[in-house]
């Protein structure tokens, strides 16, 4: 019997730095949180659940955050260029999931960037030149059949 669960709208505030909420079968939850509650987070883990449609704009109020795990879930549309704006961020996870479009410009700006995984989505474009989106293997970007240049194929002209 599969259970289907959806996340609380807010959490209690206060010290709250670690949240992992990974492999629930969550179908919603992101777009609904109320983010005011989870600014100290550094650690935010909603891998391997159903989560779908859009990451919501207001995730750059989240400006502690160090990792970010949204990996194996069904978001698509564009990656939003709110993430960018978490210059803590040292680990995002994004892989297989449904994204679409070109990375986002400003993904140039996470400076403190470690590790990266957008592989097994459907981005498309020229992978941005620059650190530290140059530093990451190819393995972070494969899957993506429309994506292109370093460390991935040449583009074709």
């Amino acid at each position: 019997m599969e259970h289907v669960f959806k996340i609380g709208t807010s959490f209690p505030s206060g010290s709250l730095t670690y949240v992992d909420l990974s492999d629930n079968s969550f179908t919603s939850g992101i777009q609904q949180i109320s983010v005011g509650t989870l600014e100290r987070v550094v650690y935010l883990n909603l891998s391997h659940n159903l989560q779908e449609g859009q990451l919501p704009t207001s995730i750059e109020k989240l400006k502690a955050l160090q990792s970010l795990d949204l990996s194996y879930n069904k978001f698509g549309f564009g990656l939003v260029e709110a993430l960018a704006n978490l210059s803590h961020l040292e680990t995002l996870k994004l892989q297989r999931n449904q994204f679409t479009g070109r990375i986002p410009a400003e993904f140039l700006n996470l400076k403190n960037l470690k590790g990266l995984d957008l592989s097994d989505n459907l981005l498309v474009g020229e992978i941005l030149a620059g650190k530290p989106l140059s530093d990451f293997p190819q393995s972070c970007f494969t899957g993506n059949t429309g994506l292109c240049g370093k460390p991935l194929s040449p583009c074709k002209s």
